[in-house]
């Protein structure tokens, strides 16, 4: 940036950028001017003849390019802020200041404050890094470690009242394992690009059905899976799995023994819709309109004294914007059951 630096070296025109524009647009403008003028002078003319328009206007035209160069050539600055900002998921080393200490007008202030902000992004993405780190490792080992204590106690012993604690263990670390799974995955996603892969859902409802089969034995609950192999969605497979998973936890929260649960994939368009469907509590309107803000369980606990936090449903309703789709429910009131659906991009 070697022409924005010479400008700097002017007093008047060190602190303002606009200043710098201006002066080289008052150069630019006078340069037809102060042309014909010295060309008057050495001819001694007093006509306007053909031959004066003519210059005038190549002085004009060439004024007028030169101009553009040298604005363009200011824009450097700006050009680099751009540039920084485009390349910056690229870098992977620490983002070097390329302006001097005396750069101080507005255009320096932008660049610099601009590599500050970017040096901050990526100390706080570290920190982020670190802090999934610790959670995946440090938070979630302890959670397993009782749900597998939990399993090997319920399996050494015939005690029906230590049978029952066990399972209330049981359920309260899987239902914390699942809240630490979605908050680690939004820590994962939220602020950093989504990687999209085409997604068979029916093959993804079933695959999740099998990781709840503890749950639905529990419960006896019938579940069954509709849908098409032709139903294929533009999604995050990590992201996609979790919200059918807290949907699925959710419907079989709220079921009644021996009750049933119907999962169906169908196209609507260029989407794709997700319903995961159960005939149990259901959900009263009031609480229908609050039900995917963070903390607005109102308390509502499962048919068998299930606490819930309602951050599953928050969660999952901010992974369905992350991929583009949208997230609702229907529910006819209390005791008629609910279905969730979720729709999302199917691929072209």
């Amino acid at each position: 940036m070697p022409l924005y630096q010479l400008l700097n070296k002017i007093p008047l025109l060190r602190q303002s950028y606009a200043a710098k524009f201006l002066f080289i647009a008052f150069l630019g403008i006078h340069i037809p001017l102060l042309g014909m003028l010295a060309y008057y002078l050495n001819s001694g003319s007093k006509n306007f003849p053909l031959n004066d328009f003519l210059v005038i206007l190549i002085l004009t035209l060439v004024a007028t390019g030169i101009t553009l160069l040298v604005l363009f050539a200011l824009l450097a600055p700006i050009t680099k802020s751009v540039h920084l900002i485009k390349t910056y998921p690229l870098r992977n080393t620490t983002i070097q200041h390329e302006l001097d200490a005396l750069d101080l007008d507005e255009a320096g202030i932008l660049l610099e404050n601009i590599e500050q902000m970017l040096h901050d992004v990526k100390e706080r993405e570290s920190w982020r890094e670190e802090l999934l780190s610790i959670m995946s490792h440090d938070l979630r080992s302890p959670v397993s470690t009782i749900v597998t204590l939990a399993d090997l106690i319920e399996l050494s012993t015939q005690e029906t009242e230590t049978k029952d604690l066990i399972k209330h263990i049981q359920n309260f670390s899987h239902q914390q394992l699942d809240l630490l799974e979605s908050t680690l995955t939004l820590i994962r996603y939220d602020s950093s690009e989504i990687e999209y892969h085409a997604i068979n859902c029916f093959d993804l409802l079933e695959f999740v059905v099998k990781l709840q089969e503890r749950s639905l034995k529990q419960k006896d609950l019938k579940i069954t899976v509709e849908g098409s192999a032709g139903h294929v969605a533009l999604a995050n497979r990590t992201m996609l799995e979790r919200i059918i998973h807290n949907l699925l936890s959710n419907a079989i929260k709220y079921s009644h023994d021996n009750g049933e649960i119907k999962l169906k994939s169908v196209r609507n368009g260029d989407m794709i819709e997700l319903h995961v469907q159960d005939f149990g509590t259901g959900i009263p309107p009031l609480l229908q309109r609050r039900l995917f803000e963070r903390f607005t369980s109102s308390g509502r606990k499962g048919t068998k004294g299930e606490s819930s936090t309602g951050l599953g449903l928050f969660l999952s309703k901010r992974f369905s914007e992350r991929m583009h789709g949208t997230l609702r429910v229907e529910s006819e009131g209390e005791n008629r059951g609910s279905t969730f659906i979720l729709s999302i991009p199917s691929v072209a």
